[in-house]
């Protein structure tokens, strides 16, 4: 009979999850070194075992859900649920967001979120119980595609006080996933890591007048540019890509979007799911749905 043992994950657990992070998701050691020194949490991480052996984990990352009106509500980022390839169909995964949910309810959290790592996951999480209703827009635009405009812009590095500032003025008066400076840390330097980082741009768009927008990117693969969050005010796309095009030269521009910024040409994106933990955050924010998600550490 099978030895199942499921619980908040502990120190000495960490070499089995970082060679079950490397199996399942293939990234560099130093990448997952940095997560675990930066961002792990062992009372808020799960495993599963298996006959003493390491089959599953998710790690919890503490996230918000901000509403219109400016109430909200504190909850819990489902990141990295995995399970080696050997112990897959048994439920694993289910039995751990269970467990996660049971934890993160009993301190006050008023919900699970994530972001599936692949579309075709979504149903997996619908069967579990998540709501899909953070969505993007995203764009890819050649180098080529990129005009210089007749409004002037500049785009600089801010740190993740100021880009958190910015971002609130940007998500003002929507249904939004929040962003802490702890997050907007993390993201900076894993930006940093590959070229990019935390930015501000200033748009010029009278005499002596400015208006603020942010964004975080990353460089990928064959010197694409990930703009993981975009966040700029009505109209202003076309100098902010101009400024962006002349600050940080790329092959081609993969940009996200909230919703009402894109249009039909864009991709659609499902980026955030949503299990509620407590009655009144489900009728605050479901019937508001869908909001915008931020970005996720994709």
């Amino acid at each position: 009979m099978d030895r199942v043992e499921l619980r908040p994950s502990r120190p000495e657990d960490m070499p089995a999850m970082k060679a079950l992070w490397q199996a399942c998701f293939g990234d560099t050691e130093a990448y997952i070194q940095f997560f675990f020194s930066n961002r792990y949490r062992p009372e808020e991480s799960f495993v599963l075992l298996r006959q003493g052996r390491l089959e599953s984990m998710l790690f919890g990352l503490s996230t918000s859900i901000c509403l219109p009106d400016g109430k909200q509500y504190q909850g819990a980022y489902v990141y990295a649920l995995c399970t080696g390839a050997a112990a897959r169909g048994k439920g694993n995964a289910q039995l751990l967001l269970q467990e996660a949910g049971a934890y993160f309810k009993g301190r006050g959290c008023a919900f699970l979120s994530l972001t599936p790592q692949e579309p075709r996951l979504v149903s997996f999480f619908r069967r579990c119980g998540f709501t899909p209703g953070f969505l993007l827009r995203e764009r890819v635009i050649p180098r080529a595609d990129i005009q210089e405009s007749p409004v002037p812009g500049s785009l600089f590095p801010v740190d993740a006080e100021t880009y958190c500032a910015i971002r609130a003025e940007r998500c003002a008066g929507t249904l939004h996933v929040g962003c802490d400076e702890k997050a907007a840390a993390y993201q900076k330097a894993l930006s940093q890591q590959s070229g990019g980082d935390l930015y501000g741009l200033e748009l010029k768009w009278g005499e002596g007048a400015g208006r603020r927008g942010c964004m975080a990117a990353e460089y990928g693969e064959e010197g694409r540019l990930v703009v993981k969050e975009l966040l700029l005010p009505e109209g202003a796309h076309e100098p902010a890509l101009s400024a962006i095009g002349a600050a940080l030269p790329a092959t081609c521009y993969q940009i996200r979007l909230p919703l009402q910024a894109g249009g039909a040409e864009d991709a659609l994106l499902e980026f955030g799911l949503v299990f509620p933990l407590q009655q009144d955050m489900e009728d605050d924010v479901f019937p508001l749905l869908p909001g915008y998600p931020g970005f996720a550490y994709d």
